[in-house]
């Protein structure tokens, strides 16, 4: 996300709140000729002081057009403007998983936990108020959440993981992944009713409990985000 010095940008949180955070008070990288090293930063969520059980679900700027997607499969498109202190209203024990720019024109891809993928327009969800609850997008069965969402083009493809956790950059298990570009030929599906329905990881391997969405070299996953080739 390109912005300023003194910029300020939305941190949006799991319970729905927008916590705007000034670009100025984040600790700088020293300059490098080489590729700049993360070991000066801190978590986003210890810097902003979060509470345990709530993580960043997304960052974006002010003036976008961000998608809320949630556990359970809510979503809804919101103006992100800075009088906002709210991103969404939750049902009790749902939580926003990701949020990330949109363009009308792009496409929206959910991943749930059951390994499986729901690509849908991203005009196709309603712009709500802050405290609306969004319209149900994925539908989901037997216990099965949505762990991870992003906007998606042409060239994006999907890096899913399964039986390997990973919290506050810290991953640990032993993994089995593939990654899915997506069909040329597969256009999007209503809300609720996936275009692309298949099992990401099959077999008897675990249930993916990291399944990134990737556009080219970078990946989301719950918020936080990576680079590779």
């Amino acid at each position: 996300m390109a912005t300023t010095t003194r910029g300020q940008v939305a941190v949006l949180t799991s319970d729905g709140q927008i916590v705007p955070l000034e670009v100025v008070d984040l600790p700088a990288l020293p300059d490098t000729a080489d590729s700049p090293s993360l070991k000066g930063t801190v978590a986003l969520r210890e810097f902003l002081h979060l509470p345990a059980d709530v993580q960043v679900a997304g960052v974006a700027a002010f003036g976008t057009t961000v998608a809320l997607v949630t556990a359970a499969g809510k979503v809804k498109r919101l103006d992100l403007d800075q009088t906002l202190k709210q991103s969404m209203g939750l049902d009790p024990k749902d939580r926003l998983v990701a949020a990330f720019t949109v363009a009308p024109d792009s496409d929206l891809v959910f991943i749930s936990s059951a390994g499986q993928l729901l690509r849908t327009a991203a005009d196709a969800v309603p712009v709500q108020g802050a405290g609306a609850r969004g319209v149900a997008g994925m539908k989901l069965k037997n216990g099965a959440v949505v762990v991870a969402a992003a906007a998606s083009d042409a060239d994006s493809f999907v890096v899913t993981v399964a039986g390997y956790r990973c919290e506050r950059q810290q991953c640990e298990g032993h993994s089995a992944g593939k990654a899915l570009p997506f069909p040329t030929s597969t256009t999007p599906g209503r809300l609720g009713t996936p275009a692309v329905a298949k099992m990401l990881i099959g077999g008897a391997a675990a249930p993916p409990l990291l399944s990134p969405a990737c556009s080219s070299t970078r990946c989301w996953c719950s918020g936080a985000s990576w680079q590779g080739s």
